[in-house]
């Protein structure tokens, strides 16, 4: 990923962190960007409806009024053959393809995680590994009546990949 690539992504970033900041409300401000209506789970009749509206929702977000909130995924696509399966297209120093699961209670719990094929990214909502793991970036701020889906919680991988790929390093100094 180029110098200028990566400018690109973090002022997107930081175009949606400083309004939610301003408004001092994330879930809320996520949900001004898109709110789900079918509210199914992958056990439920109507599952097929809610798979497809989080297609769309992926595509909204990709083309934000922010701009394109979500560099690092080309696309979202719900397995044929597995109902708590995703497929999206990663794009990290590689191109490659990746699988989100979700879990039986989802939407009213965020997605377990995202692995691509080769683990160059893996990433999880809950692991042992701070390295691996979203943890308080998701924690309170997921919408547990299930109007957030797979979209919202790749913004929250986003910031994560954002974070972890350029941490910022403070000076040990005593003022």
């Amino acid at each position: 990923m180029s110098f200028d690539d990566l400018l690109e992504e973090l002022e997107s970033l930081q175009t949606l962190l400083r309004r939610s900041r301003e408004n001092r409300d994330l879930k809320r401000r996520l949900l001004q960007m898109y709110t789900f209506k079918n509210i199914a789970s992958p056990e439920d009749n109507n599952w097929d409806k809610r798979a497809a509206e989080e297609e769309k929702a992926f595509w909204i977000l990709k083309t934000s009024r922010y701009g394109d909130v979500l560099p690092h995924f080309l696309n979202l696509k719900a397995s044929a053959q597995n109902k708590q399966y995703f497929y999206t297209i990663f794009k990290g120093e590689e191109i490659e393809p990746a699988i989100i699961k979700i879990p039986r209670l989802y939407p009213e719990l965020p997605p377990n995680s995202l692995l691509s094929l080769s683990k160059k990214i893996e990433v999880y909502t809950s692991h042992t590994d701070p390295n691996k793991c979203l943890g308080n970036l998701v924690k309170g701020k997921w919408d547990e009546e299930g109007r957030m889906g797979i979209a919202h919680w790749l913004l929250f991988v986003e910031i994560f990949i954002i974070l972890t790929s350029n941490p910022v390093k403070l000076e040990d100094q005593v003022f």
